[in-house]
């Protein structure tokens, strides 16, 4: 049953993806073709502080999962309804925190902004609506956390893809006949309300048990709130580690080059959100198992799902690290590129931030929120550090360079955290698997980088082209002739024919 769900979510939230990366993409264009850079780069500027604010949540959604493990395999209604009830409570209040936080921000906003095209007053405008925008969400989102732990988050897929298409189409009618950001901002947030009311409704049609009025049990109130206080530090991590890049970049190099760094930060973006479609499909199952498996087979299965996780994230890297200058080139034009380096650097955080997965996802099922705290506070406070000091000499590489090394120490420490203190056994081994796989990673990209290099095709088109075969071929014969023999290698490939199979069976029938 944990294969069939993870098989499902993944295909659905494979589907919504594609959708996804197609009409952002579209949308994209139109958005660069009528509007300048620096409306990407505030745009991109006030998600990320709106990230930060995010923060109030307090990991609430990564506690209540956790604590619905258990009684959705219990089939414990009671038990549901109540963290449920609680949740949504919680959520309200967090609805305000947000937004009373956010407008206290508005009078630095001209301090966070160092260099741009438009008038302060213009700015706070579109900082007020990107508000309303995160504050509505939190009034039905608390809902799909009961379909994501019970591992049924494909049925909210279908109604992203729909939603997403509708605002995809909307903005670009608006783009076309106003040219007005404002207007654009506005439509966005009236599509993305309905649609949150839209999934909300489907979650309660799919529990309809989430109508009654049962409470929370004191004690597991209690418990939820002190793990909602240890994930704290580990979201603070997370938040400021991902959401501070481009206000860094704007404080202290320009609002323009967040515009610049938002196209690659989108089109990496997709191809993190679509391999995570599938990563995430695990998480659940990964918390189940833990909860019903022993640590040995656990730690085999987590061995396992990062050499697995390994095929597909380091051949994205090597795609992402040759390939993004010269798609933007083609797509946008030269006065769009950013450097090589900083393109690595970016590649690298790519890197990390998936293959570190299987040891997130495990920690977070064994519940060692408290533990962790300490951990996450050393990563977010190392970022901030590393990333100005760096900034001051390298620029905008500097920046990312933070990024990474934060990772980095996080990565060491949890895995220590999770196979001493849970599995009960050394490090070494899977300190030596992460870094064969790192440096495999990095020859790889290297070496294709040797090879498009090579290439001097003067049609950019067809040069283009040529790198994507080279990309597609050199990361993927390495592999196979490498691990054509391992345990994970023979599991895809057991995994493979059984689908086939049963493709196969359905099609005679």
């Amino acid at each position: 049953m944990r294969s069939q769900n993870v098989l499902k979510n993944g295909i659905w939230g494979t589907v919504y993806q594609i959708s996804n990366i197609f009409l952002g993409f579209v949308g994209r264009t139109i958005f660069i073709y009528f509007l300048s850079s620096d409306y990407l780069g505030i745009s991109s500027l006030f998600s990320n502080i709106l990230n930060l604010l995010s923060l109030s949540e307090l990991g609430f959604s990564s506690a209540i999962a956790f604590h619905l493990y258990k009684p959705i395999a219990e089939k414990d209604t009671y038990k549901i309804v109540g963290i449920m009830n609680f949740y949504k409570v919680a959520y309200r209040i967090v609805a305000i925190f947000v937004l009373i936080l956010g407008l206290s921000i508005l009078p630095f906003l001209g301090f966070i902004i160092k260099e741009s095209e438009f008038t302060l007053s213009y700015i706070r405008i579109i900082y007020i609506l990107s508000i309303a925008n995160t504050v509505s969400s939190y009034f039905f989102s608390y809902k799909y956390t009961l379909a994501i732990a019970d591992q049924k988050n494909y049925i909210l897929t279908n109604i992203d893809t729909i939603f997403r298409f509708i605002n995809t189409i909307a903005n670009i009618i608006v783009l076309i006949i106003f040219r007005d950001y404002i207007i654009y901002v506005t439509v966005g947030i009236v599509v993305n309300v309905f649609a949150g009311f839209i999934k909300a409704s489907l979650v309660s049609k799919k529990y309809p048990y989430l109508k009654e009025k049962t409470q929370i049990e004191p004690l597991v109130r209690k418990k939820i709130m002190s793990d909602v206080k240890n994930i704290f530090a580990g979201k603070v991590s997370t938040v400021i580690v991902s959401s501070t890049d481009n206000i860094l970049i704007s404080a202290m190099i320009s609002l323009k080059v967040v515009g610049l760094y938002s196209n690659y930060a989108m089109l990496i973006g997709y191809v993190q959100a679509f391999l995570t479609q599938f990563i995430t499909a695990t998480q659940a199952s990964i918390g189940n198992m833990i909860a019903s498996e022993s640590k040995e087979y656990a730690y085999t299965v987590m061995k396992r799902l990062t050499v697995i996780f390994y095929f597909a994230v380091s051949f994205c890297s090597v795609c992402l690290f040759n390939l993004l200058n010269p798609f933007i080139e083609l797509w946008i034009g030269e006065s769009y590129l950013l450097d090589i380096s900083v393109v690595g650097w970016c590649i690298a955080s790519f890197y990390i931030q998936l293959i570190k997965t299987p040891i997130w996802y495990s920690l977070g099922g064994v519940g060692y929120f408290k533990e962790d705290r300490n951990i996450s506070i050393i990563g977010a406070v190392s970022n901030l550090l590393i990333s100005v000091i760096c900034a001051y000499f390298y620029g905008l590489s500097g920046i990312f360079m933070g990024t990474v090394f934060s990772q980095l120490i996080q990565w060491i420490l949890k895995t220590r955290l999770f196979l001493i203190y849970f599995i009960g056994t050394k490090c070494k081994e899977y300190y030596l698997l992460s870094t064969r796989l790192l440096l495999q990673t990095i020859f790889l990209c290297g070496l294709s980088y040797g090879i498009t290099r090579i290439i001097l095709i003067e049609n950019d088109l067809f040069s283009f082209i040529i790198k994507m075969i080279v990309c597609f071929v050199v990361p993927n014969i390495f592999n196979c002739i490498i691990y054509r023999k391992s345990e994970a290698f023979q599991y895809i490939i057991s995994l493979l024919k059984q689908i086939l199979n049963k493709f196969s069976k359905k099609h005679k029938g």
